[in-house]
């Protein structure tokens, strides 16, 4: 949920795509890897060198736990990964809470 979070709201809004964001120090990308047994999400993170070769260099990486705490993500600032953390977390509460449908009784 974070990471859908984090590619509607600042990929799309930054760079227009899915997996790159324009960050404080240059534009990036993340690839996913592989989900762990335990739901863990991790990534690579790869800073674009030259956008016309499409030349990039590895920069580090991202870890989001299975309960959306954001443990690592290179080049996104710590108050935009709370941001996101927080917006992930008030989705799956209303997700969760039931919605009551109330009838109208017709006399």
């Amino acid at each position: 949920m974070v990471l859908d979070i984090f590619s509607n709201d600042i990929c799309q809004g930054t760079t227009g795509t899915d997996n790159s964001w324009n960050g404080k120090s240059g534009t990036y990308k993340y690839e996913l890897g592989r989900e762990t047994l335990d739901g863990t999400v991790n990534g690579v993170i790869r800073k674009v060198i030259d956008e016309t070769t499409g030349t990039v260099k590895t920069a580090g990486s991202f870890k989001i736990s299975p309960d959306g705490n954001i443990l690592r993500f290179t080049g996104v600032a710590r108050k935009v990964q709370l941001m996101l953390e927080n917006k992930a977390n008030a989705q799956y509460i209303a997700e969760q809470t039931p919605v009551e449908v109330v009838e109208d009784s017709v006399a």
